[in-house]
């Protein structure tokens, strides 16, 4: 059965395995996977992928791990958070999230950009030690509802 749900005949009568990954093949034929295609959100119609994010965040000095998401609000807006993670908790200032704002907007599309950014010790595993993202998003509309976010 999982095996008919990702197996796919399509019209040209090959079958293809529906993974779910996003990738790209270049001019060499080196396949790259990018993203998860249910990882990706819309917002204003422009295709946002959280790997990209992440990848930009990763890049400040203190930053050691980010976690990047997608929340609805009430009014049916999309909102970009980001968990981070810092290398060393000394490291942190009042100004951090800012400065990772700023680098977002230098590198990032504007529908790209976080409106949210946390600093937290750690951010919640799985039992497969992947990041919980089911667990940040119920922390973050937790946190919207009271806070009226």
């Amino acid at each position: 059965e999982a095996s008919k749900s990702v197996l796919k005949e399509h019209n040209d009568g090959n079958i293809w395995l529906h993974t779910g990954d996003c990738g790209y093949i270049n001019e060499d034929g080196i396949l790259f996977f990018v993203d998860r295609i249910k990882d990706m959100f819309k917002i204003n119609g422009e295709q946002v992928y959280p790997s990209e994010i992440k990848k930009v965040i990763i890049q400040h000095p203190k930053v050691k791990d980010c976690a990047v998401f997608c929340i609805e609000t009430e009014d049916d807006k999309k909102k970009i958070g980001a968990r981070i993670t810092l290398d060393d908790v000394v490291l942190y200032s009042k100004n951090i999230e800012q400065e990772i704002l700023q680098l977002c907007a230098t590198c990032l599309r504007k529908e790209s950009i976080p409106q949210y950014i946390e600093v937290r010790d750690t951010l919640p595993e799985t039992n497969l030690f992947k990041t919980d993202m089911k667990q940040i998003k119920k922390e973050y509309n937790e946190k919207i509802k009271t806070l009226n976010m």
